[in-house]
């Protein structure tokens, strides 16, 4: 109900009282003039005001402020953070993107291998208290915890210096965010290929796998081999008995290896392992 606030009412009906005002409501002030919004019983608990972050309880409830947004953490089910994640541990290895609680603030750690760095000292640059997410940019360089948007979908990166990789389609982004866990893809079997050395470190089995095959510098298609040589194209990543592999297409040229005839397809091998790193 909402009443033109007058000297002389006491009532929700309107009802005139020279003796008597209205109590407990709040005032809105609109084109037409001041309304009373009558909230009989009306008491303030709280009051909070400012950019903050951590969780407030506010009215029977338990709200997070986060950057600008107030999230109810009984209706909001998408919060952009784990309110389940641990305390700070000085022994912990934290990686980019991981999250922790910090004297009752959620902190995001903005360094791989961070281990030690207290995320309550002055100035520190290795945990920051907010993680935005921007527009993907094809041209933009991600670490491993980035995460960008990409048609209202949110994308994380998976591996290291994640570049010219769409997020819609490529292994080297998911839509979880990383854990902790860390992968390494090989392919010494294609050493002669320029695969020699092991890809980075990645979030994920698919990622190490697309980011060892995307180490190789030569020879991995039809267009970059030279003379008549076999070329490859990535497949992806297999398990046999509890171990994961590499998988890749092998295809031989044909005469005169300018990539003009129908090349003979040697199927799916695999190529090279991947091992847990962390």
């Amino acid at each position: 109900m909402r009443l033109p606030v007058v000297p002389q009412i006491s009532t929700k009906d309107g009802t005139s009282n020279k003796n008597a005002r209205l109590t407990n409501c709040l005032k809105e002030v609109k084109k037409a003039g001041e309304k009373a919004v009558v909230r009989p019983g009306l008491v303030l608990e709280d009051t909070y005001s400012g950019i903050g972050n951590g969780l407030i309880p506010f009215d029977g409830r338990l709200l997070v402020i986060y950057d600008d947004t107030v999230y109810d953490t009984e209706e909001e089910l998408t919060l952009p953070f784990p309110l389940d994640a641990l305390p700070w541990d000085a022994s912990t290895t934290y990686y980019y993107g991981d999250v922790i609680w910090c004297n009752g603030v959620l902190k995001f750690s903005n360094a791989n291998g961070n281990i030690g760095n207290a995320c309550d000292a002055a100035g520190t640059t290795y945990w920051v208290t907010s993680r935005s997410t921007d527009t993907y940019d094809e041209a933009g360089t991600y670490a491993i915890g980035d995460s960008v948007s990409v048609s209202g979908v949110t994308y994380y990166s998976m591996a290291p210096s994640n570049t010219g990789n769409d997020p819609a389609s490529t292994p080297v982004w998911s839509t979880t965010a990383p854990t902790a866990s860390r992968y390494r893809g090989a392919m010494p079997a294609y050493a002669a290929f320029g695969a020699g050395n092991p890809g980075p470190d990645c979030a994920s089995r698919d990622a190490a796998a697309y980011s060892a095959f995307n180490s190789m510098t030569t020879f991995r298609s039809c267009a970059t081999k030279g003379g008549a040589q076999n070329w490859i194209t990535y497949v992806g990543t297999i398990e046999i008995s509890g171990s994961y592999y590499i998988r890749v297409n092998q295809w031989a040229d044909v005469s005169p290896f300018n990539c003009s005839g129908a090349a003979t397809d040697a199927g799916i091998i695999g190529t090279g392992s991947i091992t847990q790193t962390a």
